[in-house]
């Protein structure tokens, strides 16, 4: 009696996959490696890019702000914005940016991620999420710095949303 899977239609119980056991562990050898090194600056990348939106947007905000959070995700809210408006007008900054915490478009109620960080009712609804990992670029983290003010400005002219923005 053999116990098992199917492979070889029953004839033995199984067989590990070796060469992606070993592809795991180089992968994660190389992970470790990168680390150690110091070259992993996605939380530094991150930061720089909060600060300058949080300086040139007024009513923008950092979700979650004070918690620990990924290094590698920056979540916003912008009064007076709808955030679905957005992913049409980044552009080539749109690898950055998966908006409304990656919902599609028909989704228009509360996120309970969304909810979490920002309380507000509506916090879901003005909330970008921004991702970064190692491959991105000074000059990638630079473009984003240039193109999200001047959208979410774009967007607060043309906005049927009408809140008070606190400068």
């Amino acid at each position: 009696m053999i116990a098992g899977g199917d492979q070889e239609n029953g004839r033995r119980g199984g067989t590990e996959n070796v060469a992606s056991i070993v592809g795991l562990g180089k992968a994660a050898e190389l992970a470790f490696k990168y680390l150690a090194e110091g070259r992993c600056n996605i939380r530094s990348m991150r930061d720089r890019f909060e600060k300058f939106v949080l300086e040139a947007v007024n009513g923008a905000s950092v979700n979650s702000a004070g918690a620990a959070r990924l290094p590698n995700t920056s979540s916003l809210s912008f009064e007076g914005i709808e955030s679905a408006s957005v992913l049409p007008l980044v552009g080539s900054t749109r690898y950055l940016l998966l908006g409304r915490f990656g919902l599609p478009d028909r989704f228009t109620g509360s996120f309970a991620c969304a909810a979490a960080m920002n309380p507000s009712s509506d916090g879901a609804r003005r909330s970008l999420r921004f991702s970064l990992g190692r491959f991105n670029s000074e000059a990638q983290i630079d473009r984003a710095i240039e193109v999200v003010p001047k959208v979410i400005e774009k967007l607060r002219q043309v906005s049927p949303v009408r809140e008070p923005i606190v400068a």
